[in-house]
């Protein structure tokens, strides 16, 4: 323990906003990493939410980065991420929505409060905008698999029904919980036939890709995570 409290840089608060100097020692430890990973003893406590809440506003203030991930679904991560850059959307109806069952512990109100704060960052700074991320796939909503068969429709509409074939019965038609746990109570060898057909769709998505560009196409793209 002494050695611990010898190297411990104590902090002001674990509230965000106001002076950021006890955080210096975050920004030496960080160094020249691209990706900062902060951990939580207990899940949904407010000092650890609002202490990552004040590491992040540091690091995007201080420090370049410019994206948030948060362990939830990718899809979700779109819509707020739509929200943040955008305005689009209303963040507290996505959470609702999207944080269920194995996202359950997400819809706080420090998380809700780190979002409105991105957006706001993005108003006064809307050629660097900040970004948010889901990094996690227990659930995929309708909105990927729609963003996919528009892309398609658009650089190669002769492979539309190909892909509508292959996404046949995946597309989500429930709310992300009871979609979660109806999925789990799938036979196997469903599940396998699923993740099969979702992966022949990821071959010929990446073969799109590398194919020569048509007037207007582009890939779908992702976000860094320091600029």
């Amino acid at each position: 323990m002494p050695a611990l409290e010898r190297a411990a840089s104590p902090l002001r608060t674990a509230e965000p906003g106001g002076d950021v100097r006890d955080l210096r020692p975050v920004g030496r430890a960080v160094g020249d990493a691209v990706v900062v990973g902060m951990g939580e003893a207990t899940h949904g406590s407010h000092e650890f939410l609002t202490v990552k809440e004040r590491v992040f506003r540091y690091l995007v203030e201080r420090r370049g980065f410019r994206t948030f991930a948060l362990e939830t679904a990718w899809s979700t991560g779109v819509r707020l991420d739509e929200y943040v850059v955008h305005g689009k959307g209303d963040p507290e109806r996505v959470m609702r929505e999207d944080f269920q069952y194995t996202y359950a512990l997400n819809p706080t109100v420090e998380n809700l409060r780190l979002v409105e704060w991105m957006r706001e960052y993005n108003r006064r700074h809307p050629r660097d905008p900040v970004r948010f991320m889901g990094d996690d796939w227990g659930y995929t909503g309708p909105e990927l698999y729609d963003r996919v068969t528009a892309y398609v429709g658009r650089v190669r509409p002769d492979l539309a029904p190909r892909f509508e074939e292959l996404y046949r019965g995946l597309r989500p038609a429930l709310p992300s919980g009871e979609y979660q746990k109806a999925y789990l109570a799938r036979p196997l060898a469903e599940r396998q036939d699923m993740a099969s057909r979702t992966g022949r769709a990821l071959e010929l998505l990446e073969s799109l890709a590398r194919a020569p560009r048509t007037r207007g196409g582009s890939s779908p793209r992702c976000c860094g995570t320091r600029r």
